[in-house]
């Protein structure tokens, strides 16, 4: 397999693993599968391959990906976004334990327009790395 393929196949890899330990949640690994309006979700997208620079052919060191969770709330309800946002924290905090990934970034908050009228979403977002 090539190492495109490795990266690509982690992602898949991943994404399996999160089905697995969290058959409850929809599993988007792309942003498409993501606005398909399915809530709660956690997002696993494609991030990048870095690669050693002083190699002639290309050899990756490591591949991250982006790990997200989200939700929507209720833009009437003001707690409803503060209680939405906690228990999304809370669960990429518990996926970030339980499936033992190394994290690059801080956790980021996310806060969008669905593409439902009147649907906002929630969330949080990390990228993960992994050695090559």
């Amino acid at each position: 397999m090539s190492v495109t393929g490795d990266f690509l196949k982690k992602h898949e890899d991943l994404a399996l693993a999160l089905e697995t330990a969290y058959p409850n949640y929809v599993i988007a690994k792309s942003e498409s599968e993501l606005s398909m309006g399915n809530f709660p979700a956690i997002g696993i997208f494609l991030g990048v391959s870095e690669h050693e620079k002083r190699a002639r052919a290309y050899a990756p060191i490591r591949y991250s990906y982006i790990l997200c969770t989200f939700d929507i709330y209720d833009f009437d309800n003001p707690s409803d976004l503060l209680t939405k946002q906690q228990a999304m924290f809370d669960l990429l905090e518990n996926i970030i334990n339980t499936m033992s990934y190394t994290v690059l970034t801080d956790i980021e908050p996310a806060i969008s327009i669905g593409i439902d009228v009147g649907t906002f979403i929630t969330g949080w977002t990390t990228v993960i790395i992994f050695n090559a």
